[in-house]
């Protein structure tokens, strides 16, 4: 499972990765520049909540027309942050009781607006965290506008982050590893652990996965980490990759691939094992 899992969203990282840079130069080049990307509060049932976003044009840009929008949170298994997928149910959504203002905006050359996003948070909302994106995206020009023929218009887009913290409720920071697979042979020096791990809790953390090899006698062989992830919101899953670089070749035989993921504290969020034949 792990195996197809991983080859295939390697491929849409990768794509992902150059849509990323696209938008990243496209921004760049169109003059846009925004500020307070990360709205980050705790709020209590019932309150209202609120948080500014400026949008600017530089001087000498072309105009530029943005639509603003609230959509519910996703990840990629790779942790970038994007729209939930239209068939996924979203998890602790803020979505619902945020609205932003206004939602769409015209800037001229040196212009600059404030966006207000804002919402109160249900009564009876239930513990943990709330999250939803603040889509900010141009339009390309409308191949049937006049003076556009030829023109190839590409959309920039900036994904805002709502993140919130139900106060005085019970944080759960639990996880899952959903699968595990060593990605080596007996002649190579270095090998790969894999694993996907969920985050089954209610709340975001960030997360580092460990790895360790042993042999049928219970020695470790070769042990190592992955980078301390980004956060993770709940009901996401990420792909966490640990090279393993052995001394020696492997005999043929059976082996122990034990895998740990811990929070950014260091507790023990999720283990996981796997017996491996060579």
């Amino acid at each position: 499972m792990i195996a197809d899992f991983v080859e295939e969203y390697t491929m849409m990282h990768k794509i992902l990765t150059a849509i990323i840079l696209l938008l990243i130069l496209a921004q760049a080049s169109s003059g846009l520049g925004v500020e307070g990307v990360i709205f980050e509060a705790e709020a209590a049932p019932g309150q209202h909540i609120s948080h500014e976003i400026t949008v600017s044009l530089r001087e000498n840009e072309d105009p530029m027309d943005l639509q603003v929008e609230i959509l519910d949170w996703g990840q990629s298994p790779y942790g970038s942050n994007q729209e939930l997928e239209a068939d996924a149910i979203a998890c602790y959504s803020a979505k619902d009781f945020m609205r932003a203002s206004p939602n769409s905006i015209h800037l001229g050359p040196g212009d600059s607006q404030k966006i207000l996003v804002e919402g109160d948070v249900p009564e009876d909302v239930e513990p943990g965290g709330r999250y939803a994106l603040v889509s900010i995206h141009s339009m390309p020009p409308d191949a049937g506008d006049e003076g556009t023929e030829g023109m190839v218009g590409v959309a920039v887009a900036i994904n805002a982050l709502v993140r919130l913290t139900i106060s005085e409720t019970e944080l759960q920071r639990t996880g899952e590893i959903e699968d595990l697979i060593f990605e080596g042979s007996s002649d190579a020096p270095g090998q790969d652990a894999s694993l996907i791990f969920k985050n089954t809790g209610n709340y975001h953390y960030k997360a580092q996965a460990e790895a360790v090899l042993k042999d049928r006698e219970g020695n470790a062989l070769a042990s190592s980490q992955a980078p301390l992830s980004s956060n993770i919101i709940p009901c996401a899953s990420r792909i966490f990759k640990i090279p393993l670089q052995l001394e020696e070749d492997l005999s043929p035989g059976a082996y122990r691939l034990i895998a740990v993921v811990k929070g950014e504290d260091g507790s023990v969020l999720a283990t996981r094992e796997k017996e491996i034949a060579i």
